[in-house]
């Protein structure tokens, strides 16, 4: 399952996001600390009203980073619990840049009282500098790689990129040149690799932490959180963190960061995750140690099985 939707500034300020296609849409809010965008609540309001899921975004500037996360905060108040929250960092950038996200987040998770938020980024910055503490935290990426990007017309499916760090992100910004039916200038195209229950457990603060670090005996309890849900038939990639199948053996180094089909899914209550899978090839694992790759008789070119 998979969604798709845009993202939008005082750029499209007249956009009417009722009349374009698309699951979600995602408006800049603050920038620095001492700019709203005054279309924002206008055209959030409207996303709202014609159903779409939301998500609201922080242009950095590279001050303060608890200054702007407090900034950011203030002006997105009524939003929280009911829209992802995002950081765009592209602007200024210096050597500790993973460093001035890490501190951003941090603050801004406390303000919320336990809402991660995720960070948007590009493909040669998340190339040049070492983003793990970002990872290790469990904040999310929403990444931009826009290859040659020839104009396109209409959304399309696209398998979720391998990137550093994460393995692949949570939201894959692929166009900046798509044009939609309803608006004449072109957008931004974004895929989310989830469903909307996955959309709705990032906004809310309630998504599970992807760490797993021991192997899962079959009869250990634990709390539910999990909220990743794939489907039958669905490909995904055994993370590279993956340590245990399910069950408690040991993963073998050679099986990880492959690309399997989940053959069938039960529902637990260990380890904090809600997922089991069965693979095709028989062996069972976590839902949290997997990523979402693509659905059978989609564009599967890249995909080794």
């Amino acid at each position: 399952m998979v969604l798709r939707g845009i993202d939008i500034s005082s750029w499209q300020a007249n956009i009417d996001v009722s009349k374009i296609s698309g699951d979600f849409v995602i408006v800049k809010a603050t920038e620095g600390v001492n700019y709203v965008n005054p279309y924002c609540d206008s055209r959030y309001q409207l996303a709202k009203k014609s159903g779409k899921l939301l998500g609201v975004y922080h242009y950095a500037k590279n001050g303060n980073p608890e200054a702007e996360a407090t900034y950011f905060f203030e002006n997105i108040k009524g939003y929280i619990g009911e829209a992802i929250l995002f950081l765009d960092y592209e602007e200024e950038v210096s050597a500790n840049s993973p460093s001035w996200c890490l501190r951003f987040l941090t603050h801004l998770e406390k303000l919320t009282n336990g809402v991660k938020g995720m960070l948007y980024t590009y493909q040669s910055l998340l190339n040049s500098q070492n983003w793990q503490s970002i990872r290790d935290a469990d904040y999310g990426l929403w990444f931009a790689a826009y290859g040659a990007n020839p104009p396109e017309k209409g959304y399309k499916s696209l398998p979720a990129p391998t990137v550093n760090y994460w393995g692949t992100p949570a939201i894959y910004q692929y166009s900046s040149k798509t044009r939609l039916d309803g608006y004449s200038n072109d957008l931004d195209a974004n895929i989310f690799y989830g469903d909307k229950e996955s959309w709705t457990a990032y906004a809310k603060g309630t998504r599970t932490t992807d760490k797993f670090e021991q192997a899962p005996p079959e009869d250990a309890g634990g709390k539910v959180t999990d909220t990743r849900a794939f489907g039958n038939q669905t490909i995904v990639r055994l993370r590279k963190t993956a340590t245990h199948w399910y069950g408690g053996e040991k993963i073998a180094n050679t099986e990880k960061e492959k690309a399997y089909i989940t053959a069938s899914r039960q529902e637990i209550n260990q380890y904090g995750s809600k997922f089991v899978y069965t693979l095709s090839t028989g062996k069972k694992v976590l839902a949290h140690d997997l990523d979402y790759l693509c659905c059978i008789g989609w564009d599967t070119i890249g995909i080794n099985i």
